[in-house]
């Protein structure tokens, strides 16, 4: 994730700390400065290390179990509200991600069922605000553990609970079915805890509102996962491409558009061999900012990532995602047999959101782009 902070890796997994969690340390210190001095201040710092080092434990009961079903787990990062694993992507299978799902608030169960028998368990109700001993600090990491267990299973998204409903439904309906109705649940929630936390609590009502967007975002993720999965990249990639050559003028990209249609380019060598990609935002940028006569070669892309025909897009979709590439060469061996195109894959995954214009706006559109096209053609 962006912004994170690298503590190390565990089980191969990197463990992160976002740059905002040190807001709400400073946060914690100024609450226990009012409370009771600096004193204080150090035991609320304190309170929030072995929160969160709980939270760690917790990603990681997800992360091993996860590890065992086959699914790749990036990173684990502390936000201020929390923490989350990046996983490559969520079993299909219900009673893999039930297991998954419980599988993190199993280890704060296992933390207390280890601190209560030792230490017997707090008052839930006369609690001191900032602990200021080793045993009102142990008792409040017994409410913050019970806390943990209890908040996660709350059945919305992106909470664990979230997660277990979906499964449990996934088992008597389809997948986005139950990731339907989980969403909806999520929502009704998120609109409680906002209400709510307006009367109460602001720091309420901020879970609230990451609750009833993460609710959305996991229903869009299976819409497009589900709409992705009867295609490979050798069933969407473009196999009518142009090539230009990195000697060449931006004028090539014109002529070929004009001429062709084509919108995006391999940049070859001399001798025939892959030098780059030139994207039609990339050409199209040059063309209007230095003209057609600008040097291909100065513009193209190097630095690319490349995949195979029989890739499933269902399963790699997010990781193309995060690349912020616009265009993936195919090969087959060391041959390039075709280009694979975000946006045609935005367009099938999300076709709401790639609605082409009116009928008139877009013939105008490229009316008077293939005019200006050819006039500078023409002044060739």
């Amino acid at each position: 994730m962006k912004g994170a902070i690298p503590l190390g890796r565990v089980l191969g997994i990197r463990i992160g700390i976002h740059s905002t969690f040190f807001l709400i340390i400073a946060w914690m210190a100024w609450l226990g400065w009012q409370y009771a001095g600096w004193s204080a201040s150090l035991w609320a710092i304190g309170m929030i290390v072995l929160l969160f080092s709980c939270v760690i434990l917790h990603e990681l009961g997800h992360s091993v179990v996860a590890l065992q079903f086959g699914v790749e787990v990036t990173s684990i990062t502390l936000l201020p509200i929390g923490g989350v694993a990046a996983m490559r992507s969520i079993p299909d299978t219900p009673w893999q991600e039930l297991l998954i799902a419980v599988a993190g608030p199993a280890v704060n169960i296992v933390i207390l069922l280890i601190m209560v028998p030792l230490l017997g368990f707090p008052d839930l109700i006369e609690a001191p605000l900032i602990p200021q001993s080793i045993r009102e600090l142990m008792d409040w990491l017994i409410r913050a553990n019970l806390a943990l267990v209890v908040f996660n299973m709350v059945p919305a998204f992106p909470m664990d609970g979230g997660r277990v409903l979906r499964a449990l439904l996934a088992m008597c309906f389809s997948y986005t079915t139950a990731t339907a109705w989980a969403t909806g649940a999520g929502r009704v929630v998120a609109v409680l805890f906002v209400v709510l936390g307006m009367r109460w609590n602001p720091f309420l009502a901020l879970i609230g509102v990451f609750i009833f967007l993460g609710a959305g975002g996991e229903y869009r993720n299976v819409q497009i996962k589900e709409a992705l999965r009867p295609y490979t990249v050798a069933d969407l990639m473009r196999r009518n491409f142009g090539r230009v050559r990195g000697i060449d003028a931006v004028r090539s990209c014109l002529e070929a558009y004009h001429q062709d249609g084509h919108e995006h380019f391999i940049v070859e060598g001399v001798d025939g061999s892959l030098r780059g990609l030139l994207p039609a935002s990339v050409w199209m940028a040059v063309l209007k900012e230095r003209g057609p006569d600008e040097w291909i070669g100065r513009h193209m892309i190097q630095r690319y990532m490349s995949v195979s025909p029989n890739m499933a897009l269902h399963e790699s979709i997010w990781e193309l995602s995060a690349l912020n590439q616009e265009v993936f060469p195919v090969f087959v061996d060391r041959d390039i047999v075709g280009l694979l195109v975000m946006k045609d894959l935005r367009a099938i995954a999300l076709p709401q959101q790639s609605q082409p214009p009116p009928a008139e706006q877009q013939f105008e559109t490229e009316r008077r782009f293939r005019l200006r096209a050819k006039r500078w053609v023409d002044m060739g």
